[in-house]
């Protein structure tokens, strides 16, 4: 028997007598069982993880390159827990995408909801930083990729170790042809 206690399980095992049978005549009850508490942890969620600030794109990103269907919106954080997404290849390869809620400064301090959401970043083989080149970040685009590399390995030196890819995004947006680089 199984039980779920919060974020961890319970298995029991039990040594059944023959209490239920119905074609035994003796009836013997079953004796004490043991129990074991373990604690279930993902390890590895997605091929490449999307890192980004709040509103960087990363919803967005996601939503284009696979069925996904994250809530979009204008605001910050509108992203509160991972969203998954798949791109299937016509050999039948693929790989999944994970979309952080945005990082900020100072995640490595637990600012906000920034350990929960580093350790979401740990569970994705590589990183793809996805850098708002808009006019409306008040924040350079190098700034944004150092500050959040930064929080990564504030957070965990094992982030060093990992394959990134820098992505640029909003460069469609108006006032965005002259990038901010």
């Amino acid at each position: 028997m199984v039980q779920r206690v919060k974020n961890s399980f319970s298995i029991l095992k039990t040594q059944l007598g023959n209490k239920d049978s119905r074609e035994i005549k003796e009836r013997k009850p079953g004796s004490e069982g043991s129990s074991i508490h373990v604690k279930l942890e993902v390890r590895m969620l997605a091929d490449i993880g999307l890192i980004g600030f709040p509103n960087a794109g990363k919803s967005t990103f996601i939503s284009s390159v696979t069925r996904s269907k994250p809530k979009i919106a204008s605001y910050e954080f509108t992203t509160i827990n991972p969203n998954l997404g798949q791109i299937k290849f016509v050999d039948d390869r693929n790989i999944t995408l994970v979309d952080i809620p945005g990082l900020v400064e100072d995640s490595s301090k637990n600012k906000g909801l920034g350990h929960q959401f580093l350790s979401h970043c740990l569970k994705a083989k590589s990183l793809a930083y996805l850098i708002d080149m808009s006019m409306d970040q008040k924040i350079a685009p190098w700034d944004q990729y150092r500050i959040l590399k930064n929080e990564l390995l504030l957070f965990s030196p094992s982030f060093a170790e990992k394959k990134y890819l820098i992505v640029g995004t909003k460069s469609d947006l108006a006032g965005t042809e002259n990038s901010r680089l």
